[in-house]
C-alpha cells in the first residue's frame, strides 16, 4: 500500500525550547506515582531534545503490570514538548516496537525495547512539568544491558555488515505496516524535509562550511527529491547510529567476535524511503569506524535482505552528505543553545572532514568502490 504524506505537523523552529524541564529531584516522586517503583540509582543518558534516565529500583514495588523486575533496571524516557504534542506519533512508535517484538524470531538474539505500563495500565502518560498546562509524554522501558557501539574501540569492519543486515531486517519486518501517526509528521531530522535545515544554518560559524551545506541541500532537492516518487518506501527506524546499537559477544563465540545484541530508540521512526535509511546507517558507520570502507559493509549487509535499485543507489552519496549536513548543523545549533551538551559535538571534526572528502567524489566511483566485488547489492529492475 502506498501512503503519501498529508498535512505536516510543525517542525522545530530556531530558538524554541522543547527539552523537558524535569529535575533530578523530581524523578523519584514521578516514577513512584506513575509506576509504583522506588528509585535507588539514577543516571541521565545523553539526548538531543528529550530526557532519558537509566534507573535502578528497590525490590518493593506496587504495579500489577510488572511481573518481575529486570536486573538491568529501566529506562525512563520523557519526550520533548513537540513530540509530546503528537499523540498519534507516540502510539505509532509503540506499535512499531510491538510489531518488531512480535517478529523476534527474525532477529534471533537481538533485543528490542520492552514497554512497561503505568500503574493504571497505560503505555504512556502525559505529565505536567514546569509551567502550568505544559505536558510531556512519559514512557518506561526495560533497560537493555550491553555496550553501546560508540564506546567500543577496535571494531571489526565485518560488524558493520551485521549492522546493515539488522536495519534491513527491521525495514522488511515493517513492510506493509502503517499508522496514522506517520501521516502528519515532519521533523528537521527527516531527509524528506531537509529544506528546514536552512533555518538553523546561522549556528555554523564558518562561511565556507555554510556555503557547502547550502550546496548539498540544493543538490539534494534538485536531484534526489526529483525522483522521490520512484523510490521504494516504508516505515523505517530513521536513526540507526552508534548510540542506538548495543554490541557484545555470544557465549558460544570466539573471544574476538562482536555482534549486534540490541537496538534502541525508535523515536525517529517515520514513513520514508529505504534509500534514506541506508544512507543514515552508512553515515554513522563511517563516522564511528573513521573509515570510508565501513560503508561497503553496511551496504552489503542491508541489500542482502532489502535490495535497492540502481536508480536509488546512484543517489546514495548525496544522501549520505545530506545526513552529515543534518548532523553537523543541528549539532552546532544544539551546542549554541546548550554549550554543556558535549554529546552533540563529539563527531563534529570527523563529520566535517568526511563531508569535505565525500562531496567532491564522483557518485559512481564511490558506488563502484563499495559494490565492485558484490553486484548483488543492486535489485533487479
Amino acid at each position: 500500500m502506498k501512503h503519501r504524506l498529508g498535512k505536516m505537523a510543525e517542525a522545530l523552529k530556531p530558538g524554541e525550547e522543547i527539552k523537558p524541564p524535569v529535575t533530578d529531584d523530581e524523578l523519584p516522586d514521578l516514577v513512584e506515582s506513575l509506576y509504583g517503583l522506588k528509585i535507588t540509582e539514577c543516571k541521565e543518558l545523553v539526548s538531543y531534545d528529550d530526557k532519558n534516565y537509566h534507573i535502578q529500583v528497590s525490590e518493593t514495588y506496587s504495579n500489577n503490570y510488572i511481573s518481575e523486575l529486570p536486573e538491568s533496571g529501566f529506562v525512563l524516557k520523557i519526550l520533548n514538548s513537540m513530540s509530546s504534542a503528537n499523540i498519534d506519533l507516540i502510539e505509532a512508535q509503540n506499535a512499531v516496537i510491538q510489531r518488531i517484538r512480535d517478529n523476534q524470531k527474525t532477529f534471533k538474539h537481538i533485543l528490542f525495547p520492552k514497554l512497561v505500563k503505568t500503574r493504571c495500565g497505560k503505555e504512556y502518560i502525559l505529565q505536567e512539568l514546569g509551567e502550568p498546562g505544559k505536558k510531556y509524554a512519559v514512557r518506561l522501558f526495560e533497560y537493555i544491558p550491553g555496550n553501546i557501539l560508540h564506546g567500543v574501540s577496535s571494531i571489526p569492519l565485518t560488524l558493520f555488515e551485521e549492522i546493515g543486515s539488522t536495519v534491513g531486517r527491521i525495514d522488511v519486518v515493517l513492510k506493509g505496516f502503517w499508522h496514522k501517526g506517520y501521516q502528519e509528521t515532519k521533523t528537521v531530522w527527516m531527509l524528506d524535509h531537509i529544506e528546514s535545515l536552512e533555518s538553523f544554518l546561522y549556528a555554523v560559524k564558518n562561511e565556507g562550511d555554510r556555503t557547502l551545506v547550502s550546496e548539498v541541500i540544493d543538490t539534494f532537492q534538485q536531484t534526489v527529491m526529483k525522483h522521490y516518487d520512484q523510490f521504494s518506501k516504508g516505515v523505517i527506524h530513521g536513526d540507526f547510529n552508534e548510540s542506538n546499537v548495543i554490541v557484545g559477544r555470544h557465549s558460544n563465540c570466539d573471544a574476538g567476535d562482536l555482534h549486534v545484541m540490541g537496538v534502541l530508540d525508535f523515536g525517529d521512526t517515520c514513513y520514508s524511503t529505504y534509500l534514506f535509511e541506508l544512507a543514515i546507517t552508512i553515515t554513522y558507520a563511517i563516522l564511528q569506524a573513521d573509515d570510508l570502507i565501513a560503508g561497503k559493509h553496511v551496504l552489503k549487509g542491508y541489500t542482502k535482505v532489502n535490495p535497492l535499485s540502481q536508480l536509488e543507489l546512484q543517489f546514495l552519496k548525496t544522501c549520505i552528505c545530506a545526513r552529515l549536513c543534518q548532523s553537523l548543523v543541528m549539532g552546532a545549533y544544539t551546542l549554541l543553545q546548550n554549550p554543556e551538551n558535549t554529546y552533540v559535538a563529539r563527531t563534529s571534526y570527523r563529520g566535517w572532514r568526511y563531508l569535505k572528502l565525500l562531496w567532491p567524489m564522483d557518485s559512481d566511483a564511490l558506488l563502484h568502490l563499495w559494490t565492485a566485488a558484490d553486484p548483488s547489492t543492486i535489485a533487479e529492475e
